[in-house]
């Protein structure tokens, strides 16, 4: 069961402020960081978005930004996805390696009714 993931980046890792913004302009949908920690170069936070149940825990130190307390990735939901390709795509190698599902590259207005009950 993967519970976390770690998204390694050869350069300085994004600033979180900067990885919402991408996931915000990929779901369509306003997303809000809430900073709850900072620390020696280390920031936690927490990524949400009004139609999910659940917020994403997240943290970035230099290098890295890990994604924490996920739940088996049979039940992610949409934004779970999203952040996962949106970390691959601002450089990150992921571990795991995780196959993204097609469905993740739409818009969250641009799904059906029944993409959306899973989410």
């Amino acid at each position: 069961m993967i519970n976390r993931i770690h998204a390694h980046f050869s350069r300085a890792a994004p600033a979180l402020d900067d990885v919402r913004e991408r996931l915000s302009q990929r779901t369509g949908l306003p997303i809000k960081l809430a900073i709850i920690g900072e620390r020696e170069g280390a920031m936690g936070g927490e990524m949400s978005a009004a139609p999910f149940s659940r917020s994403v825990t997240i943290a970035r130190d230099e290098n890295d930004i890990t994604v924490y307390d996920l739940p088996p990735t049979r039940r992610w939901s949409y934004l779970e996805w999203v952040l996962a390709d949106v970390l691959c795509e601002l450089g990150a190698d992921l571990t795991p390696p995780l196959a993204i599902p097609p469905r993740v590259r739409l818009k969250w207005s641009e799904r059906t009714w029944w993409q959306k009950l899973w989410d």
